[in-house]
């Protein structure tokens, strides 16, 4: 089963790398990405060309809307994920979500997921700290970590991603 995965970026090209190459690096299925880029003042429209990553393009910031719903009209699965920037998909993170899918009766549903954030103050639904920006990120340190991390699974949550 495959997914759109849709991605609105600011400039934030180094969060976004991060981002892109855990969703390729982690996932179980191979899914459909598309990325908005609201003004392009970074790099992240010729990344998104070498690299083969689907993009919709607005010479102004839209906004965090729009943004979603402009890629949203290029999807091409009839699963939609919305995702920030700046998150880091946990491996398997894919085939846990189509797991519970698979297991809903009908296809009305909207899932969200459990986001560890590196600072408490910030009401993460766990709180590990792997690195304070797109630089320090140690992805080894998250790895080696986030199973030990104790979460209950809950409803009626709006966190993306979702």
């Amino acid at each position: 089963m495959k997914i759109s995965i849709i991605i609105p970026t600011l400039n934030n090209l180094d969060y976004l790398k991060i981002s892109l190459k855990s969703i390729i690096k982690n996932s179980f299925y191979n899914h459909e990405i598309i990325v908005h880029v609201n003004e392009n003042t970074d790099d992240t429209i010729k990344y998104l060309e070498a690299n083969n990553i689907k993009y919709t393009f607005s010479k102004n910031n839209l906004g965090l809307c729009s943004s979603v719903n402009l890629a949203a009209e290029q999807s091409t699965t009839n699963l939609i994920l919305y995702a920030h920037d700046d998150m880091y998909f946990l491996p398997k993170w894919d085939k846990f979500l189509i797991d519970r899918v698979n297991e809903l009766s009908d296809n009305k549903f909207y899932l969200s997921s459990i986001m560890i954030n590196g600072d408490p103050k910030l009401n993460g639904h766990l709180n590990f700290n792997a690195g304070e920006t797109a630089d320090k990120f140690d992805e080894n340190l998250l790895l080696n970590n986030y199973e030990k991390l104790h979460h209950d699974d809950f409803q009626g949550s709006t966190w993306a991603p979702h």
